[in-house]
C-alpha cells in the first residue's frame, strides 16, 4: 500500500509540474537521478571516488581520461517493485579526446487516472529519458577538462517535453607517494542552453583519496563532495567509501544528504578478467521499501 501511495504522490507532483512548461525538465530530472549507474549510486554519486566508472561521465566527464580502455556497461534498476529503469554507457578512446555516451531511461507503467471512486477512467505510462554525449581532454598527466551535452525529456500522459543542457568539469590528480594519491574535481551540471525550464543546475566540488596495500593486493578509497543546488538555494555534503580486496571483490557505502528518497547506499562488485558484475541496495526513507540496481560491464583491455 505504501508503494502505491508513493507512486501516486510522485505522479501527482509531476502532473502539477507539467502544468507549467517551465518545470518539465525538473520533473524529468527527479526521476532520472534515481538511476545513474550501480557503482556511482552505491558511493553517493561522488565523482572523486567513482572516477573509473563510466557512468560518472554524465556528472563529471573529465574523469574519462582516467579510463585507459574502451568499455560498455549496462544497469537495471527496480524501484519499489512498481517501476524500473535502464542505463547504458560506453567509452571510447580517440587520442587525445576521450568520448563517453550515457543513456538513462525510467518508466512507470499503468498510471491510473481517477476523477471519482470506482474503476479508473484511463491508464497511461510515464516515461523519462536522458542521453549525454561526454568529452574529455587531458591537459597533462594530472589535469583534465570535460564537457557533456545532454538531451533530457519526458512523456507524460499526452504531452512530451524536452530540454537541452550541458556540463563543464575538471579534475586534478596528485601522487602523494607510491601507495597513495588524491584528486580534486569541480563541475557545473545541468546548465541549460535556453532558459525555458527549471532544470536544477548544481555546482559541485569533490575530493577523493586512494591508498593501496600491495601485500594484500587491496585498495581503499574514500571521499566527499559538496553540491550546491540552485533550485533549493542550499548546499549538501555527501560521503563515500570503497574497499577492493585482491583486485577481485569490492564493497562500497555512501551517505547522500542531497537525495529526498534515500541517504545510505550499499554496493558490491565482483571482477573476473575483463568483466565486472555489480549490485547496489538503496533503502528508501520512511520505510517505503527499497530500490535495487544490477549492473554488468565489459572492459576491452
Amino acid at each position: 500500500m505504501k508503494k502505491k501511495i508513493t507512486i501516486i504522490l510522485i505522479i501527482a507532483f509531476s502532473l502539477n509540474l507539467k502544468a507549467s512548461s517551465k518545470n518539465g525538465g525538473k520533473s524529468s530530472f527527479a526521476f532520472l537521478k534515481i538511476g545513474e549507474g550501480v557503482g556511482v549510486l552505491s558511493k553517493a554519486k561522488i565523482p572523486s571516488i567513482s572516477y573509473d566508472d563510466i557512468f560518472i561521465a554524465s556528472k563529471n566527464s573529465s574523469f574519462l581520461t582516467k579510463i585507459n580502455f574502451s568499455e560498455i556497461s549496462f544497469a537495471h534498476i527496480d524501484w519499489l517493485g512498481l517501476s524500473s529503469g535502464e542505463q547504458f554507457a560506453a567509452s571510447l578512446n580517440f587520442f587525445p579526446i576521450n568520448l563517453g555516451i550515457v543513456t538513462n531511461f525510467f518508466s512507470i507503467p499503468d498510471v491510473e487516472i481517477r476523477t471519482r471512486p470506482g474503476e479508473p477512467q484511463a491508464k497511461f505510462d510515464a516515461s523519462y529519458y536522458m542521453t549525454a554525449i561526454c568529452l574529455a581532454y587531458p591537459f597533462d598527466e594530472n589535469l583534465s577538462f570535460g564537457a557533456s551535452f545532454k538531451y533530457i525529456g519526458e512523456i507524460l500522459y499526452d504531452e512530451t517535453y524536452n530540454v537541452f543542457a550541458f556540463d563543464l568539469s575538471s579534475s586534478y590528480f596528485i601522487n602523494i607517494n607510491k601507495a597513495a594519491k588524491a584528486n580534486f574535481a569541480a563541475s557545473i551540471s545541468n546548465a541549460e542552453f535556453n532558459n525555458n525550464s527549471n532544470l536544477p543546475t548544481s555546482f559541485n566540488l569533490s575530493f577523493g583519496c586512494d591508498y593501496k596495500i600491495e601485500s594484500l593486493k587491496s585498495k581503499f578509497r574514500f571521499g566527499a563532495e559538496y553540491s550546491y543546488m540552485n533550485d533549493r538555494k542550499k548546499g549538501y555534503i555527501n560521503f563515500g567509501f570503497e574497499v577492493l580486496y585482491f583486485e577481485t571483490i569490492s564493497f562500497s557505502i555512501g551517505n547522500q544528504n542531497l537525495s529526498d528518497l534515500y541517504s545510505i547506499s550499499y554496493g558490491i562488485s565482483i571482477f573476473y578478467k575483463n568483466l565486472k558484475i555489480s549490485y547496489a541496495y538503496l533503502p528508501i526513507k520512511n520505510n517505503f521499501d527499497n530500490s535495487q540496481l544490477f549492473g554488468v560491464s565489459y572492459m576491452f583491455k
